[in-house]
């Protein structure tokens, strides 16, 4: 029925979704509100052709009747058991919350399974080479933005800004994607048996290149973690002598000199954009993503290492009190603040956050949430790899690829900020898979009577929640852009899932506008904005929240319960200076009473 012709067709379809994905949905993105995950423009395109990828995928085993499966993706299931395991005995109050998570994580798995049925050891160069080009054109993005174009435009929404960004919202995110870059480049001149001067000059123009950017784009942590990796990756190849010690020299000497070399030697922008106070003032009020001006202000200098330590800190402090059960998934922005105050009273001047959603650091997260049976995950994995090496089922030379994306993970979350990382590292670990590790099972075809309008449903779910979310998106920049003063915009989103608890604050601050206006508040909108902001409280805290809520408290003569979540958004916010003024008042209002 089905022949070689249409084997070819779906692994030619495979490899365009693939190209499409990382050469075109991954390099383009719009004005938007930032965030992270699915609420990046870049993210939705991105997984939009990613789900067709893995359609063509299920199209492909339909087809050969032959399920791919590599003996290392067993050590990589299991380890997703171990991070989800603990959902059977840990509180599950805020699982919906974390619904997006789950789900990025159970698609990023689908993209490494469907990606093992097309490609195998032949498809490394053409894998390889598509994500090289990627990277590629975020360098040469980066190139453009900080040197040759200094105002906003349509393609180049950034670069206003004083550092290259490339597509990405976070310059650490940037620097790591064009430092897997430089690593791609290192492997294919690797594998050349033949290689002139003028391919080596080049790598090492790319090298340089790809440094000199992270120094523009001033990236802390990532800087650092590509100096190392590149370093790393060098090493290796010395030890392998697949280049010469002339020529590593040469690589190591192009990195540094872009590394160190200071930025003010490049500084050609006309001007440092920067936002007005009073906008920055209208943004910290009104969105719920921003720390406070005063919270800022009075975090005093900024240490060698930023809030790190604080961080880390504070993170050994929850998993020691809740280290098999964790406190719950969903549950780190609040808890985090909470233990984070208490620290704040021994060390007034460490350094803070005050609106977290991750520990920045991978494993630290898992089993803050969910405990320390988590771990168990990240060891299958590293055993994975080191029996995977040691049996000749992975290639070590590919598996080194991932070495930026793993040390950032642990210094930060890239793996949240951009599908771009997540499913390239998910596609390194496919490429890195040797044959003699592949095992293929022959199945019948009846299963995808069901299984087939199953997975075309939901995949169509899917795309329905993307474009109705990147829809949503735009009705808040209408809003925004319209001054926050015409709400029609916000009411026309049937699908505010992504955006739920922005759009849920827009909505109260609108309707709190409109009431000063009026010069009368609605005691209906007050006891929902109540009932609303206990909830938020509890999983997604935020200081103009918290300043809101005991101030609505107050007006309707709850002043136990207006004290009581008022000494909370203290602990939490001790630098907050509305909520130290809200207490002040409050503590005259009780003298009085009292």
């Amino acid at each position: 029925m089905f022949g070689v012709n249409a084997e070819r067709a779906t692994y030619w379809i495979g490899v365009t979704c693939l190209t499409a994905l990382f050469l075109g949905a991954m390099n383009y993105s719009s004005l938007n509100m930032g965030g992270s995950g699915v609420q990046v423009p870049y993210n939705l395109f991105a997984w939009l052709v990613a789900t067709l990828f893995v359609l063509t995928a299920i199209v492909h085993i339909f087809v050969v009747r032959t399920l791919r499966f590599h003996v290392s993706t067993v050590y990589y299931l299991g380890a997703i058991l171990c991070l989800f395991l603990p959902l059977l005995w840990t509180d599950r109050l805020f699982l919906d919350v974390e619904a997006l998570r789950i789900a990025g994580t159970l698609a990023g798995i689908a993209f490494l399974l469907a990606a093992q049925q097309f490609f195998g050891a032949e498809s490394r160069k053409l894998l390889l080479s598509i994500l090289l080009m990627s990277t590629l054109i975020q360098s040469f993005w980066g190139l453009l933005q900080y040197y040759f174009i200094f105002e906003r435009s349509f393609l180049f929404w950034s670069a206003h800004q004083s550092r290259p960004y490339g597509v990405f919202q976070q310059v650490n995110v940037y620097a790591v994607y064009i430092t897997l870059g430089s690593m791609l480049v290192l492997h294919f001149l690797a594998d050349l048996n033949k290689k002139s001067t003028g391919m080596i000059c080049a790598v090492a123009a790319v090298l340089l290149l790809n440094s000199h950017l992270m120094t523009l784009s001033e990236a802390s942590t990532a800087r650092a973690v590509g100096f190392v990796s590149v370093a790393a990756y060098l090493l290796y190849f010395a030890l392998c002598r697949a280049f010469s010690k002339s020529v590593i020299l040469l690589f190591f000497g192009a990195v540094c000199l872009g590394t160190f070399a200071p930025k003010t030697m490049f500084d050609v922008r006309p001007s440092t954009a920067k936002v007005a106070p009073l906008e920055v003032e209208r943004l910290v009020v009104d969105t719920p993503v921003s720390k406070s001006v005063s919270a800022v202000a009075d975090a005093g200098p900024e240490s060698r290492f930023g809030t790190r330590p604080t961080i880390y800190a504070v993170a050994v402090d929850m998993i020691k009190d809740e280290p098999f059960f964790g406190h719950g998934i969903g549950s780190f922005r609040k808890q985090y603040l909470l233990y984070q105050g208490e620290y704040l009273k021994k060390n007034p001047a460490a350094e803070a956050e005050f609106n977290l959603s991750h520990p920045h650091n991978e494993i630290f997260y898992w089993v803050i949430e969910l405990g320390v049976f988590t771990i168990f995950g990240f060891i299958l994995v590293l055993v994975a790899w080191a029996v995977g090496v040691k049996s000749k089922f992975l290639d070590l030379r590919i598996l080194l690829l991932a070495t930026p994306l793993v040390l950032q993970s642990m210094l930060e979350l890239p793996f949240y900020h951009s599908v771009a990382h997540y499913l390239g590292f998910m596609l390194i670990l496919v490429v890195s898979m040797n044959a003699s590790g592949v095992r293929s099972f022959r199945i019948p075809r009846w299963p995808f009577a069901v299984i087939g309008p199953l997975v075309g449903w939901s995949l169509w779910k899917i795309w329905i929640f993307l474009l109705s979310t990147y829809f949503a998106l735009t009705m808040f920049l209408l809003f925004n852009a319209g001054g926050r003063v015409d709400v029609k915009p916000l009411l026309k989103i049937n699908n505010p899932s992504a955006f739920k608890l922005r759009h849920e604050f827009e909505l109260f601050q609108w309707k709190f506008r409109e009431a000063r206006k009026a010069g009368e508040m609605d005691l209906v909108d007050i006891n929902n904005y109540l009932m609303w902001a206990f909830s938020t409280t509890q999983y997604a805290p935020m200081q103009t929240t918290y300043e809101n809520f005991v101030t609505s408290l107050v007006l309707v003569g709850k002043k136990e319960a207006a004290r009581r979540y008022l000494n909370e958004g203290l602990l939490m916010y001790p630098r907050n200076e509305k909520l130290r003024a809200f207490d002040a008042q409050l503590s005259e209002m009780e003298r009085g009473s009292g």
